[in-house]
């Protein structure tokens, strides 16, 4: 992995499962745990109808050098925007890693 192409600064929140006003665990994203120098690769967008309203998607794939505790319920952001984690590839033999996330609401 070319440091050249980690142009991009994320930070990596840990899921905190908290309980509100009505008993249900609602996941919560108070602090990073890390920020990371992420090379951003675009992969698809999509927008589709659900509950009365457009809804739009982007799956956007981001590679870091390798981490052993990044976990597939964490929220990755860059910019303001939040993405939620769907998949984790590893790159080579702990080189790196291959982040599959989805743009996920504020």
């Amino acid at each position: 992995m070319r440091a050249g192409d980690l142009d991009r600064r994320v930070s990596l929140y840990h899921r905190v499962l908290t309980q509100n006003a009505q008993g249900e665990q609602v996941p919560s994203y108070p602090t990073a745990y890390v920020t990371v120098w992420a090379q951003k690769l675009d992969q698809r967008a999509r927008e589709y109808f659900a509950a009365q309203g457009t809804q739009a998607e982007a799956t956007t794939r981001f590679r870091i050098r390798y981490r052993s505790d990044v976990l597939m319920t964490d929220r990755l952001v860059l910019d303001g925007l939040n993405y939620d984690i769907v998949q984790i590839s590893e790159i080579g033999r702990r080189e790196g890693l291959e982040l599959f996330a989805t743009s996920a609401p504020a």
